[in-house]
């Protein structure tokens, strides 16, 4: 969500993040993997990941109304 936030630039997001610039593109490698799509390279699953992210997080505000 941070990488997201800083709109997929590995500087800012390693620096709210508290971490290194190679400690964070290792993270997102490791996502990568996860996810078998590409987030540094292009074609990037960027826009995607945020899709699904917005998806999941209405989703649990709607679970929260519903209760």
């Amino acid at each position: 969500r941070t990488w997201l936030r800083c709109e997929g630039r590995l500087g800012p997001a390693a620096a709210e993040l508290g971490i290194s610039v190679p400690g964070a593109r290792k993270r997102l490698t490791r996502l990568e993997t996860v996810l078998q799509r590409s987030l540094l390279r292009p074609p990037s699953a960027r826009y995607d990941l945020w899709l699904a992210l917005r998806a999941h997080d209405l989703a649990a505000e709607a679970r929260q109304e519903d209760r």
